[in-house]
């Protein structure tokens, strides 16, 4: 594991950015509602429940691997986390196509593990 100064800080928001746009976290999140709407259904299937899950375990492995305070990630879980679920419950209920609406809900249930993981 890194020291705990700044390369961790660094290390640890370097991979909330990079695992956090496999999640489709907001403010990541721009390409993932554009992907559901131009794939076939069984694909934004494999997308809702497969892929945006994967980003946030290898968010949780690495992350939880650094050497920072525990209360740090858990601070930048729920930061990341309820202002996606916000987003993502504003934009779902507005969709005129079920694959967008698809894309946020799968948006807002990786902003509940994150909340979860934070507290």
């Amino acid at each position: 594991t890194l020291p705990n100064d700044g390369k961790s800080i660094f290390w640890l928001l370097l991979v909330c950015v990079g695992l956090g746009i496999k999640a489709g976290i907001v403010p990541f999140h721009a390409w993932l509602p554009d992907t559901y709407q131009n794939t076939s259904s069984t694909s934004a299937v494999v997308f809702s429940g497969i892929l945006s899950k994967m980003g946030v375990y290898g968010l949780t492995n690495i992350t939880f691997g650094l050497s920072v305070e525990l209360y740090m990630v858990s601070l930048i879980f729920l930061i990341l986390g309820i202002s996606s679920g916000l987003y993502a419950i504003m934009y779902a209920t507005i969709q005129k196509h079920i694959k967008s609406a698809l894309a946020y809900s799968s948006i807002e249930n990786m902003s509940v593990v994150l909340v979860a993981l934070g507290l």
